[in-house]
């Protein structure tokens, strides 16, 4: 057969790519489990943009294509002339949005911080933030009405201070987010123990940016005893990586290209516009291999009490490696550096560090879905192939949870430097029924930050630190500094 290209089955196949393109499906269980938008009930946002685009593209491929042969030349000039007009339109756009648009980050070769006296008020939601989720998914934590203050130095503290007892240094965790500006830890270990303590903590960043905030900023203050937060999830990425900080601070991407064009106030706007108004189409459609999803909520705590969490398979795969693989990552050896720096730096300027481990949530609920083994592996099959059998997997799991902590432990003791793990304090008083985490969130309820705050306060009156606990009858409770609004 001589079949031979033309503009006309060029159409055709242009039609066809299309129509392939949109009758495949994103998994659907996948997108639910890692609480990804899903638009209109099939496809994630990155497939629906693609076909969007190829669509886009395809009607004025398609204009010139089926146009008489006579007329094409025309028809391609128009087109032409169409982008021509469009394109530094759009442009122009973009660059007057991204010059208006506030920051909401500031980052200097010396520093990462918020604008100075930044303020702003808001409610927090502890629900999914995809319109598709899980069949009947349990309620979240109660809704919170917070304040964030920022002092002149774009820090969450109340009030500008020259100096301070302990300074606190972290990412989101020690910022506080999701909580109003009285129940972050670093407040409510202040209000116990009559210590000033100088909260210097900034969501979405490195073991880096603590090093230079440290050094830059922190030091000035002469603290006596500094605690340094590893997260278990971010810190151990790496130093190196771009972080998207303007919408989720765990989206990484590889060079800066991708990272301009993700922040363009267009993209965002159009992001914005597609799950306003297509992620709630279908979104309580049928959902292929939902028997994936099983393992979810987990739920802990007394039977008369208990209370669901809820977690990205991604999450569990930090604990798929041995102690040795961790050891050797890039990701724990940018943190031990930075937090030797951070050691060094407070050795001269007279104060003494502490490393304050704080756990990912699958950490703290290994022991709750350790004995349902084929629930896991499925669950985490929706992100990996190729697991082991569900037994071995299992076991893989439960001695890879303890790897990067017990490496994080073992450096610090070798380098001389204090170290506190907050997985036992956590997990006992959610084994007791306390909402120490958010449902959907991976971020410290209220609750949870009360539990750290104390943990804190015992390990400095255990080692004779500033900030030492007083009597039990003046530590704060587990219950909220305030309480949610309903």
């Amino acid at each position: 057969m001589n079949w031979k290209p033309t503009p006309r089955r060029a159409a055709w196949v242009l039609i066809l790519v299309n129509l392939v393109l949109w009758l495949i499906p994103s998994n659907v269980a996948r997108q639910i489990a890692r609480d990804r938008q899903t638009v209109l009930g099939w496809y994630s946002l990155e497939k629906f943009t693609i076909q969007a685009l190829v669509l886009l593209l395809s009607v004025p491929a398609l204009y010139i294509l089926l146009g008489r042969p006579e007329g094409r030349r025309q028809r391609i000039f128009r087109v032409a002339a169409v982008f021509l007009v469009l394109l530094p339109g759009l442009v122009s756009i973009d660059i007057i949005a991204r010059v208006l648009r506030p920051p909401r980050f500031v980052q200097s070769e010396t520093s990462y911080h918020r604008p100075a006296n930044w303020k702003y008020e808001s409610t927090f939601h502890d629900q999914p933030r995809a319109r598709r989720t899980y069949p009947n998914a349990p309620a979240g934590y109660p809704p919170i009405s917070f304040h964030f203050t920022c002092d002149a130095r774009g820090f969450r503290n109340p009030a500008q201070v020259d100096s301070c007892d302990i300074l606190a240094v972290g990412d989101s965790f020690v910022e506080g987010s999701e909580v109003s500006d009285e129940q972050p830890w670093t407040r409510v270990l202040g209000a116990s123990t009559g210590s000033s303590v100088y909260n210097l903590g900034m969501a979405g960043g490195n073991t880096h940016d603590y090093l230079l905030n440290l050094k830059n900023v922190g030091l000035a203050l002469s603290p006596r005893v500094v605690l340094v937060m590893i997260y278990e999830g971010n810190d151990f990425r790496g130093t190196t990586i771009q972080i998207d900080r303007d919408e989720r601070e765990d989206d990484v991407v590889d060079n800066q290209v991708a990272l301009v064009f993700k922040l363009s106030p267009v993209v965002l706007a159009v992001r914005r516009a597609i799950e306003e108004h297509l992620t709630s189409l279908n979104a309580t459609a049928w959902v292929p291999n939902a028997e994936a999803l099983a393992l979810m909520p987990v739920l802990v705590g007394p039977q008369a009490n208990r209370h669901p969490y809820v977690f990205d398979p991604k999450d569990l795969l930090w604990f798929d490696f041995t102690a040795a693989e961790f050891a050797a990552s890039k990701g724990f050896v940018d943190t031990c550096t930075a937090v030797r720096g951070m050691a060094d730096e407070c050795r001269v300027a007279g104060a003494r560090l502490v490393v304050l481990y704080a756990p990912n949530k699958p950490h703290v609920l290994m022991t709750d879905i350790a004995d349902r083994p084929e629930q896991v592996r499925a669950f985490v099959s929706l992100i990996k192939r190729n697991l082991p059998p569900a037994d071995r997997l299992i076991r893989q799991l439960r001695e890879g949870v303890q790897a990067p902590e017990q490496a994080m432990a073992d450096f610090c003791r070798r380098q001389d430097i204090g170290f506190l793990s907050l997985t036992p304090a956590l997990r006992r008083e959610m084994e007791a029924g306390n909402r120490v985490y958010f449902t959907y969130d991976q971020h410290w309820t209220p609750e949870g930050h009360a539990v750290v705050a104390r943990a804190v306060e015992d390990y400095l009156k255990e080692h004779n630190l500033p900030g030492g606990a007083r009597p039990a009858s003046s530590r704060p409770s587990t219950a909220p500094a305030s309480a949610p609004s309903k």
